[in-house]
């Protein structure tokens, strides 16, 4: 076996767990509004359990519904009518040999009205969360009490359905997390004060579950090993809450990090390289006896195995590398370490939670719509089918027609395949997004796909094919805004410029457009000896994404000394430089330039559509040759019309 340690038993307290590669929670808001788990969510999590994932962790389960929820559709545990649905949950993870725990969940100060009908979240005191919109109430000593009994309710309503197990959630600045911080923590009762007393709602949750569910119903504590902001504890303080955990009866620590002040850390942006948080599972293994799980960014199982090997933790758990791919672990253990379909660190997943969707992945669309999209029916039957365009829809759309049993020639005009991925991965700490393109090109080999690189695809040639189906992953392309000036030979497109075809150093270099390409174009300019501008007509640069990854962006900026010009829209280029409008005032002015990137979005490559929408029954035109999108976009339309092709 490749990776003996990756599958090797392992243990916590008394229960013995396959492998020792774990599913780390994550919230998919799948179940319903009062917070019932779903057919959709048990398939999601079967899913993983057949994928070979020795421990599933399930999401948030709220253990007072009231006022505890972070965000919408989470799991309930205050009421026994939980158990059935629960239980077919186990049942279903159990059936492929995997074990499952619950996670005991409070957010505290964190917690949102949206999701908790309008009423104000509580704390351990009345301190607002500096990324949080309501100031919470204080908890009165009773109420303290009380909310711990309702920790303890949850985890029997978690063993009577059948669950292997529970965990606290004592991380990621909940209500646990507040009580244990100082910095969150200003009560003068037995909770709060010394560390002993900050730990005392921790360790009485611990101990009372223990005393209810008994000592053969293991307990995880998901910890804070840093709490990631100037105002929190460090290592060292982390390293005392684990050793109080295990005093207090746990049986494995879940080592985590940051509050919501703290991210982009808790969330792991494109930025942070793999397993970049290890050294804190490593740091507390050393302090405790009971097991350790490890998280972080973690994709590779060389990676995974050697984390074990070295002694660095007993565990390893995937966060949303198991979302990209259920199959990971059965993925490792055959030694198919290509065909893993990784992460791309992307934040299409957490986007879609925090606004107000389900679980979603860029790279795999059924991720969430297990029960919705099913299984590719095996009825191609060798009938021929066209795929024009190899990036993320163009594969896709392949892969799944290939497992269908259709025999699938794709046409990609460049030398490899992965679309607009080829040239996104050279901005700077985007180094993943070449990820999908290697699988892609692994997977397709091994699927018998007839990849023609450097082939332009024209009608006539599709044509030769007598294809029962045409799928159209064509792409756009990136367009200069016809001002005067714009045809000038020092004028390119911001796919020229980051594909590679010019290389640019020690010029003065305007960038018109801040959206995210016009961001990321600037920041790599300017990191590369170019003293850059940055034009943009809206008040600010690159809305359109995830707040967390907009910062990393906007820092990038300010790193490099990027000039950015908001409120301004471009009038005419001229040879040494850009005239430019205030959008307010109407007056102009002219910014230095000897060089000029339009990054302004792409126009739709739709021109095979329509030469051939007239001949072709079947034929589907997705991504942004339909309309300008995201990858998932393009991967969940293609997939969809592949899967629904004569179903």
């Amino acid at each position: 076996m490749k990776y003996p340690k990756l599958f090797q038993e392992g243990r916590i307290g008394k229960l013995t767990v396959k492998n020792r590669i774990v599913m780390a929670p994550m919230g998919t808001a799948l179940c319903t509004m009062n917070g019932e788990m779903t057919d959709n969510i048990i398939e999601y999590y079967k899913t993983r359990a057949k994928g070979g994932f020795g421990l599933l962790f399930v999401e948030v389960s709220e253990v007072d519904w009231a006022v505890a929820s972070a965000t919408l559709n989470s799991v309930r545990v205050d009421t026994s009518r939980a158990i059935p649905q629960m239980r077919r949950l186990a049942d279903g993870v159990h059936a492929y040999g995997a074990k499952i725990f619950g996670q005991l969940h409070h957010g505290g100060r964190q917690a949102n009205r949206w999701c908790n009908d309008g009423n104000q979240p509580v704390s351990c005191s009345p301190i607002q969360s500096k990324a949080c919109p309501d100031e919470p109430r204080e908890l009165t000593n009773q109420e303290v009490k009380e909310t711990i009994e309702k920790f303890i309710f949850g985890a029997q309503i978690m063993q009577m359905a059948g669950f292997d197990g529970c965990e606290i959630h004592a991380a990621h600045g909940y209500l646990v997390n507040q009580f244990i911080s100082e910095y969150s923590n200003k009560r003068t009762d037995e909770y709060g004060g010394s560390f002993e007393n900050r730990m005392r709602f921790c360790t009485e949750i611990i101990q009372g579950i223990k005393k209810r569910c008994g000592n053969d119903f293991p307990v995880s504590v998901r910890i804070d090993c840093e709490e990631g902001i100037e105002e929190g504890y460090g290592l060292e303080t982390g390293i005392e809450v684990a050793k109080a955990v295990e005093a207090a009866g746990a049986d494995v620590i879940n080592c985590s990090m940051a509050c919501y002040e703290a991210f982009p850390a808790g969330v792991d942006t494109a930025s942070f390289k793999q397993g970049w948080r290890v050294y804190q599972a490593d740091a507390v293994r050393k302090a405790v006896s009971i097991p350790v799980i490890c998280v972080g960014a973690i994709r590779d199982p060389e990676f995974a195995e050697e984390c074990i090997a070295q002694g660095k933790t007993d565990f390893v758990a995937l966060g949303r590398q198991s979302i990209a791919d259920p199959e990971w672990p059965n993925k490792a253990r055959a030694g198919k370490d290509k065909e893993i379909r990784k992460c791309l660190s992307c934040m299409t997943c957490i986007y879609n939670l925090f606004g107000g969707g389900a679980i979603s992945c860029a790279v795999n669309p059924r991720a969430g719509h297990e029960k919705e999209y099913i299984r590719p029916i095996k009825n191609g039957n060798g009938r021929t089918v066209v795929v024009v365009g190899g990036g993320p829809g163009g594969i896709e759309a392949a892969r799944v027609l290939a497992i269908r049993g259709f025999a699938v020639t794709l046409f990609e005009k460049g030398e490899k395949l992965g679309g607009q991925l080829v040239f996104a991965k050279n901005a700077i700490d985007q180094e993943n997004m070449e990820n999908f393109a290697d699988y892609g090109t692994e997977i397709l080999h091994k699927l018998g796909v007839d990849v023609r690189l450097n082939t332009e695809a024209t009608a006539e040639s599709i044509r030769a094919l007598t294809p029962y189906a045409v799928f159209l992953a064509t792409g756009a392309n990136g367009f200069k805004l016809k001002v005067p000036g714009y045809d000038l030979p020092h004028v390119y497109t911001a796919e020229e410029y980051l594909s590679g075809m010019v290389e640019l150093k020690g010029k003065r270099i305007a960038v018109v457009g801040g959206g995210i390409t016009g961001c990321e174009t600037a920041a790599l300019a300017a990191s590369k000896g170019n003293q850059a501008a940055l034009v943009e007509m809206l008040p600010s640069v690159c809305n359109n994404i995830y707040n967390d990854s907009r910062i990393e962006i906007i820092n990038d900026l300010k790193k490099f000394g990027v000039e950015i010009m908001t409120s301004k829209a471009i009038q005419q280029v001229e040879k040494d430089g850009v005239i430019i409008k205030d959008v307010g005032t109407e007056e102009s002015m002219k910014i230095p330039a000897d060089t000029v990137i339009m990054a302004l979005g792409v126009k739709p490559n739709r021109k095979l559509y329509n030469e051939l929408a007239e001949e072709y029954e079947n034929l589907y035109c997705f991504g942004d040759a339909s309309a300008q999108g995201k990858i998932i976009d393009a991967t969940r339309s293609a997939h969809v019309y592949a899967l629904e092709l004569d179903a």
